[in-house]
C-alpha cells in the first residue's frame, strides 16, 4: 500500500462509513450472543 503522499487514499463516502458502523454493531451483538451461549 502506498502512503498518503501519492494521493492513493481518498475520503470514504458516507455510505461506506455507515456500512462499517452497521458491521461494528452486528459484531457487538454477535459477541454478546456468543458470550450468553458460552455462559
Amino acid at each position: 500500500l502506498q502512503s498518503n503522499e501519492t494521493g492513493a487514499w481518498y475520503p470514504q463516502p458516507l455510505y461506506i462509513q455507515e456500512l462499517q458502523q452497521l458491521v461494528n454493531r452486528l459484531n457487538v451483538l454477535i459477541k454478546h450472543k456468543t458470550q450468553e451461549t458460552i455462559d
